[in-house]
């Protein structure tokens, strides 16, 4: 079912938005959604919520009208994360059922490759020079280099337990991975250190023992991450503002 129209949410729903205040705009979509990100570079910003089946969806943000798209030939795979480039031309699809990453031409509609042989693909982040691609394998807890021209895998680093959200600092330096393992906490990759016999990997905990790492985001100019943790099925987690730069909890 999709309902593109806006929609005026209850009290008891506001109590499980993210934001804050009312009206919003409601999509549903027809199958589990899970990561989505935002193509503000079109001439309008186009919403790809990964849809836990071999697809994605497109959300035009004009109306909010969604179309669904094929993310991969394996009637199996089911998509995860979904990243486009900064050009807003292609689409890089992770699949954690498949254990496989796809590329998506976002004109035609095709996709251009698949990289197979990521156990749990869950993330995935291009290089800003469009070179590399950085995926995360939560299913053998390291964090995969695949080079954009042979589209092969070139570099495994193993980085810790059930790898989950991955991000790149602006100058390409650092990679930053949440973890779900516990207790919680982030991965920090040295990126030039990656083609090295030790790859220079730091884990830091941003929670007590018995926590799990969850999802993570950075900001813009990669000084900050903001992390989420769970404490079990009954604890209350929270989010861990971490200083990218001394690697430190500031928050």
């Amino acid at each position: 079912m999709i309902d593109a129209q806006p929609t005026q949410i209850s009290a008891a729903d506001f109590d499980r938005c993210a934001g804050h205040g009312c009206p919003v705009r409601i999509v549903r979509l027809r199958h589990q959604d899970a990561f989505v990100q935002r193509d503000e570079l079109g001439s309008h910003p186009t919403v790809f919520p990964a849809i836990g089946a071999p697809q994605y969806a497109a959300i035009d943000t004009r109306d909010n009208s969604v179309s669904y798209k094929t993310s991969s030939h394996s009637p199996n795979a089911r998509s995860h994360g979904v990243t486009p480039t900064l050009e807003g031309d292609k689409l890089y699809v992770a699949h954690d059922t498949g254990n496989e990453v796809t590329g998506i031409d976002l004109e035609t509609g095709n996709v251009d490759f698949t990289v197979p042989g990521i156990h749990r693909a869950e993330e995935v982040i291009p290089s800003r020079s469009g070179d590399a691609l950085w995926v995360s394998s939560r299913g053998d807890g390291s964090v995969k280099r695949i080079d954009l021209v042979s589209h092969a895998i070139t570099k495994s680093v193993p980085v810790g337990v059930q790898p989950e959200s991955i991000m790149l600092t602006p100058d390409e330096g650092t990679l930053v991975v949440s973890m779900r393992g516990t207790p919680a906490s982030l991965g920090f990759i040295d990126t030039a250190s990656v083609g090295s016999p030790a790859p220079v990997v730091q884990v830091v905990p941003i929670a007590a023992a018995g926590s799990a790492g969850d999802l993570a985001v950075m900001t813009p100019n990669g000084h900050f991450v903001f992390a989420t943790y769970d404490n079990g099925s009954t604890g209350k987690g929270g989010i861990v503002v971490v200083d990218v730069r001394t690697r430190e909890i500031v928050n």
